[in-house]
């Protein structure tokens, strides 16, 4: 998806060009699950066992060997202005940061970019599926262990679930704002407070979702504080 005024493109869900600033108009159905949420707490265990499609256009069951419970696109906020996209891998015993560096953008970008080249597909097309590329790029953690994770990108780390002391977590959310038309928009938090002092901190824009915080619940227990 690319913003309509600046033409920058812009993850599946936001709200707002992270360039400009201007409005994302996206409608979403009634009672749909957002994308950001994790699977049921009854279900949770089930993510290991989804199938990844083949070249040949097969499905071919994966064999990871670790449990993926859940995958939060977020922002990794290093101060005001400097900011990563960043996949949170939620899993049995650990959490894996999975940065999407600009080098990665690029490099995934061009693999997909030589593909459609060279299977002549058109200009709107191509734009579709690159779109839609990037929308499910997220899909792919489910699929992979740790040590396939951190090859992909050396910044790439693990936070072991033992040395993660506190985890906060904060909805994204919007409201109308009197006097103009411009909302009011408080951004999500989720911040990882580690057994050394380090803060770790994310902004995301998931509302508060009862699958999240019972997942987060299983997961971290006592040590989640949990804010709508």
């Amino acid at each position: 998806m690319f913003c309509s005024q600046c033409g920058s493109q812009v993850r599946d869900g936001d709200a707002f060009c992270t360039r400009c600033g201007n409005r994302i108009n996206q409608a979403r159905p009634m009672n749909q699950q957002p994308v950001n949420a994790p699977p049921p707490i009854n279900q949770s265990f089930q993510y290991q066992q989804q199938p990844t499609t083949s070249q040949s256009g097969r499905y071919a069951q994966s064999q990871p060997t670790e449990r993926v419970i859940w995958v939060f696109r977020t922002d990794r906020k290093y101060s005001m202005f400097k900011m990563t996209p960043c996949h949170i891998v939620f899993m049995e015993d650990k959490v894996v940061l999975a940065y999407v560096t600009q080098a990665l953008q690029k490099a995934e970008s061009d693999k997909v970019s030589r593909e459609l080249k060279e299977s002549n597909t058109g200009f709107f097309k191509g734009s579709a599926a690159m779109m839609k590329f990037w929308s499910d790029y997220y899909k792919k953690y489910y699929t992979m262990g740790s040590a396939a994770i951190l090859a992909e990108d050396p910044t790439n780390v693990i936070l072991p679930n033992h040395q993660i002391a506190q985890v906060l977590f904060k909805g994204f959310y919007e409201s109308a704002s009197s006097g103009d038309s411009s909302p009011t928009v408080t951004q999500g938090k989720l911040e990882f407070e580690m057994t050394n002092g380090e803060t770790i901190k994310f902004t995301h824009r998931q509302s508060a979702d009862k699958s999240i915080q019972e997942t987060l619940t299983r997961l971290f227990g006592g040590r989640l504080k949990y804010k709508r």
